[in-house]
């Protein structure tokens, strides 16, 4: 497959030809032997008519992968077809949506170029600031800052902890940093940053759970049990792990509003329903409606023992939050 790709730099003009090789580009980028930014995804859409086809062929193969992978994880932990936020997903489809979503952005090729410019300019910047993390400028009031300054009194295991943490919050921070990014590059920006928050759940998954056993066997305090609390809620692409987590967080008697928290997302991982309303959806402007919970009779009960607000207070929080939802 790769020889054919290396073809490409021989200038083959036989259309069977070229549609050959770049059917195996696709190939590699949707197995993951070739990075989907490597290629210049914008010079096959404006291409010649062959080099268009390829880039139809090459959305519509990766939006059929990855819609499979979604499909196989939903049917695997048996949730219901409108089941969503099951996770960041660890998969070269995955990995090529931004490029891909850059690509296709714009009514031209001048306009497009400006929108890559722009996303891979904050890509670039987002990279660096996670890199320096350690002495980036903040405002105090920050989670990250927080957790990073938090950071620098701790040693080992602890240490990497409070980093990944301080990582995991800067990166979806960065929602709010768009005011100096052009309107029409706000959406591929937007790709940009949900693309590296996944990359950081994974990474800080997979190192939580090396470092599990070694946290456990140290005394914790709140802060950074609340900071395992912030890795295992954002694993939801992997609930065997949220599961360890909440065993572990409960044995080490952390924060019960915490507790309830990630109860409830392990169980609607799981396809089952939660016991603290704390998940739901936005379901249309102003309005927010949590998913199906068992004994609902129950629910205030449980919220008083949780330490969490009645219902209607979350329910009325969550609207604010839902104030500029667009169903479409």
């Amino acid at each position: 497959m790769l020889d054919l790709i290396a073809a490409f730099a021989l200038g083959a003009t036989d259309p069977v030809d070229r549609t050959a090789q770049f059917d195996a580009q696709i190939d590699a980028i949707l197995t993951g032997e070739l990075a989907a930014e490597e290629v210049d995804l914008a010079a096959w859409r404006f291409g010649d008519e062959t080099s268009r086809a390829a880039f139809e062929r090459l959305r519509e193969r990766q939006s059929g992968v990855y819609r499979a992978a979604y499909e196989a994880r939903r049917t695997e932990r048996g949730l219901p077809e409108d089941a969503a936020n099951m996770g960041c997903l660890d998969h070269p489809a995955a990995r090529a949506n931004g490029a891909i979503f850059i690509a296709s952005a714009g009514e031209n090729a001048e306009s497009q170029a400006e929108i890559a410019e722009a996303a891979y300019a904050f890509a670039r910047r987002l990279n660096e600031d996670l890199d320096q993390i350690e002495t980036l400028d903040a405002d105090p009031d920050e989670a990250w800052t927080m957790l990073r300054d938090a950071a620098a009194s701790a040693e080992g295991p602890v240490r990497g902890l409070q980093l990944r943490a301080a990582r995991d919050q800067y990166a979806r921070a960065s929602f709010s940093r768009l005011g100096a990014v052009p309107a029409e590059a706000r959406t591929s920006v937007e790709r940009v940053i949900s693309a590296k928050m996944c990359s950081e759940d994974l990474a800080n998954t997979a190192w939580l759970d090396r470092n599990l056993d070694a946290l456990a066997q140290l005394d914790l305090d709140e802060g950074a049990l609340s900071t395992v609390w912030i890795i295992a809620q954002h694993a939801d692409h992997d609930p065997s792990f949220q599961q360890r987590a909440l065993d572990f967080l409960t044995a080490q008697e952390a924060s019960s509003r915490n507790i309830a928290f990630l109860t409830d997302r392990v169980r609607r991982n799981r396809g089952l329903p939660q016991l603290y309303a704390t998940q739901g959806r936005c379901v249309e402007a102003g309005a927010w409606r949590y998913h199906p919970v068992e004994d609902p009779d129950g629910l205030a009960e449980r919220l008083e023992a949780a330490g969490l607000p009645p219902i209607e207070q979350r329910l009325a929080l969550m609207g604010e939050v839902c104030r500029d939802f667009d169903p479409g």
